[in-house]
């Protein structure tokens, strides 16, 4: 109690100082109250300085990430695999309402082999899949990451380490003509992340997820335009039976898309031009707890396992740009600086608009630009819980209903 009345009366000193620092000496404003030496203010108004620096540049990097990907295109890709077969994963967890969704659209689209993972499932999720003819691997870790780590190594010892392995959710829905389109970039990377975009956009919830996946995929885009790695994003990636062995799906992070993506060493591709589609949460509280999950994820792995990012230290942009702008817009509010917060925050959220593509357009309303501001106004909060929680490590299921609200 004590160390956090002295971090309040720091907090305190620097705002007063802030304001009044030409007209009173920093040491002393009252007085009856002996403040923190000079030394202390100084060392905490320089920290302050840098964190508000580097969230700027953070900023602008991203900015400048944005323009990459808008302008800079990929070559064509050059064939250097020949897959012995093309294999689909689904994980699931009491997903009955949907996962006839997903493995009908998976035999449709043609793989060679279809495996669901069940993971503790109660009802009638196994059953159906073995309705399909779907390989079945049922097991009882109550956690995505922990069933996967032990059914990857089961499926590609029996397949084989020349097949590409395609992962998908339970709330996933391919078109016909998916493997057609992906199969040129399968035979040209060894891991590689497909562009997924919303089945249902009937909610203005489940719309501002289209918005914000336009975000994350042009940077994915940039990254790997300048030659860097793009960034596994849950489902909708698939890699070759050989990257699986070299680099292990064991991952323990509640985000292990993102855990995965520091493991492995190849240079992940993102591909654009083929299309993943996910149903997306419909109500605020599913998709503020799922928000919640990916940001205590990735301050998981940048608190508490920072040499996973030996191999690509750029990933911390990604955990470290969410620290800085909530830090920095903490700050900003101490010191009353209203009109640069509210600036600030505009700008951030009118980025976002630039990256949508004519798809993503044809989902949004008109007004989907004003709810937006609300929305991401939430992110900050997102953020902050996920700051003082990212122990958190509990893994809980965003429930889906099989909704597929576009055709593709």
């Amino acid at each position: 109690m004590e160390h956090l009345e002295n971090w309040l009366l720091l907090l305190r000193t620097y705002t007063e100082v802030h304001f009044r620092h030409l007209e009173v000496p920093l040491y002393v404003f009252n007085n009856e109250v002996s403040y923190p030496p000079l030394v202390r203010y100084y060392i905490f108004f320089y920290i302050i300085n840098a964190i508000n620096l580097l969230s700027t540049i953070t900023f602008v990097g991203l900015i400048l990430l944005v323009i990459i990907g808008l302008l800079k295109k990929r070559p064509v890709p050059i064939e250097k695999y020949t897959p012995e077969k093309i294999v689909s994963i689904v994980t699931a967890h009491n997903e009955e309402e949907s996962i006839g969704v997903v493995l009908d659209s998976l035999f449709d689209a043609n793989f060679d082999e279809v495996y669901l993972v069940a993971d503790a499932c109660t009802d009638r999720t196994v059953e159906i899949a073995r309705e399909k003819g779907v390989n079945v691997i049922e097991l009882d870790k109550h956690s995505k990451s922990k069933a996967l780590n032990e059914a990857i190594p089961i499926i590609v010892d029996k397949v084989g380490e020349k097949s590409f392995y395609m992962f998908f959710d339970a709330g996933n829905y391919v078109p016909k003509d998916f493997l057609f389109r992906a199969i040129p970039f399968i035979k040209s990377y060894p891991i590689i992340q497909f562009r997924t975009r919303n089945a249902n956009f009937k909610t203005w919830v489940s719309r501002m997820f289209v918005i914000m996946s336009a975000f994350f995929f042009k940077i994915q885009e940039a990254l790997n335009n300048i030659g860097l790695s793009a960034i596994l994003s849950g489902f909708g990636w698939g890699a070759y039976g050989f990257v699986l062995k070299e680099y292990p799906y064991s991952c323990k992070s509640i985000t292990d898309d993102f855990e995965y993506s520091l493991k492995v060493r190849y240079n992940i591709a993102y591909v654009s031009s083929v299309s993943v589609y996910d149903e997306k949460p419909e109500d605020f509280i599913t998709s503020f707890k799922q928000r919640l999950r990916w940001i205590r994820g990735y301050f998981y792995e940048m608190f508490f396992d920072i040499r996973s990012f030996k191999y690509k230290p750029y990933f911390l942009f990604l955990p470290l740009s969410f620290l800085l702008w909530v830090i920095s817009i903490v700050v900003l509010l101490a010191n009353f600086h209203i009109i640069t917060v509210v600036s600030s925050f505009v700008i951030n959220s009118i980025l976002f608009f630039f990256t949508l593509d004519n798809n993503d357009l044809n989902m949004v309303k008109f007004y989907d630009v004003l709810v937006f501001f609300f929305f991401n106004l939430t992110n900050l909060l997102v953020i902050f819980i996920a700051l003082f929680t990212c122990r958190n490590t509990k893994w809980f299921r965003t429930p889906h209903k099989g909704i597929i609200a576009t055709k593709v």
